[in-house]
């Protein structure tokens, strides 16, 4: 009899349960379900753009680098409107925009010019990205995270002109893809500030002909790739 009320006894434990573990279960789902699903981001910092190349098709098949352009330092303003989809995954629209100044320009091929020319003018850049994010837990009140993103850019050339002239003053439109990380610190419930780094390539659907004299007739391609370093400030509510 002793033998079957132990068993019994047993039994009632594992399909109840501890009530101690339960009650904090239930307390950790009510914190996470209690959390804000919306989110405001502003984001802001220093921005540099890679060295692109100049290429040119004039040969059936075959594309011709002519030249490549390098940049000064600029700047990067960003914000973002997303939701939180459970504890780890966020989804968001972001719009940022980055500007550039030219450094120089070295042209490297003979049927358009050759030699490094001190280049004025400045790149500017607007995109529109759909991102996903992921959250990477740590139970304490730093957060890193990861994530990646396909937008639209336009990308705009101001007054880009040389020892020779004027080259550029055109506008193009573009397919975007960001990668990005970061480390978020929560504030508070509502607050979180975060470091972030992210890298943005551009695949341009246009190409630009160049104003000087010289160099006109032949179209250039060129892509875009800017790697940045942001502080953000992330609102929940």
């Amino acid at each position: 009899m002793r033998a079957a009320m132990a068993f019994l006894a047993a039994a009632t434990l594992l399909t109840v349960g501890d009530p101690g573990a339960s009650a904090a279960h239930d307390t950790a789902n009510s914190r996470a379900a209690d959390r804000p699903i919306f989110y405001l981001e502003a984001t802001g910092g220093y921005n540099l753009v890679h060295d692109q190349d100049l290429v040119n098709d004039r040969f059936l098949f075959d594309v011709v680098t002519v030249a490549e352009a390098r940049y000064d330092p600029g700047y990067v303003l960003g914000g973002a409107i997303g939701m939180r989809l459970g504890r780890i995954v966020r989804m968001e629209i972001e719009g940022a925009y980055s500007q550039n100044d030219f450094d120089e320009i070295d042209w490297s091929d003979p049927f358009f010019k050759t030699g490094n020319f001190k280049t004025s003018g400045r790149i500017s850049v607007l995109s529109v990205m759909f991102n996903t994010f992921a959250d990477i837990p740590t139970g304490t009140r730093f957060t890193p995270f990861v994530g990646a993103g396909i937008g639209l850019l336009r990308v705009k050339l101001d007054d880009v002109a040389d020892a020779d002239g004027p080259l550029f003053d055109d506008e193009l439109n573009g397919i975007g893809l960001q990668f990005g990380t970061g480390l978020g610190f929560a504030v508070t419930d509502a607050l979180t500030l975060s470091l972030q780094y992210r890298f943005l390539a551009g695949w341009l659907l246009e190409t630009i002909e160049p104003k000087q004299p010289a160099l006109a007739g032949d179209d250039l391609g060129f892509g875009y790739a800017a790697s940045s370093f942001r502080l953000g400030l992330r609102y929940h509510f």
